[in-house]
């Protein structure tokens, strides 16, 4: 799946952000995991949110077994779902590709992954800092 027009973008952050906050968001992690490298050598990242992040980790684990899956970062969050949602909002904005493509681990289309030229890997973890 092709990435949204940068313009596109700016204008769902801007509504996100003046957009008010759902009762039932609280507090939580917001997460990247490692996911594995294209041929071309950019990094496949995963972007998500959980309220216990061991759970969740042995969740993606024990669905999609793959063993090139790292954490790279996590940062306790108030408002998960709607600080994960800027961050992939950024994250599209210089990502390379949003893959959709058969997942060869567990043979399921995963969502949330992004493509990334590897110096733009420390400006989603840069992001990811800013959220706290």
């Amino acid at each position: 799946m092709a990435r949204c027009p940068t313009h596109v973008l700016h204008k769902l952050i801007l509504y996100r952000i003046l957009h008010a906050i759902s009762a039932a968001d609280g507090w939580g992690v917001v997460y990247i995991l490692f996911e594995g490298m294209t041929q071309a050598g950019d990094w496949i990242v995963k972007i998500g949110m959980s309220t216990d992040l061991i759970r969740r980790l042995c969740e993606h684990d024990r669905v999609c077994p793959n063993p090139a899956r790292v954490p790279l970062d996590w940062i306790p969050v108030n408002f998960r779902r709607r600080q994960e949602v800027l961050l992939h909002l950024r994250t599209e904005i210089f990502c390379v590709d949003r893959p959709r493509t058969l997942c060869p681990f567990c043979q399921r289309r995963h969502a949330e992954l992004f493509t990334l030229r590897p110096n733009d890997v420390q400006r989603v973890l840069s992001a990811l800092k800013r959220l706290s």
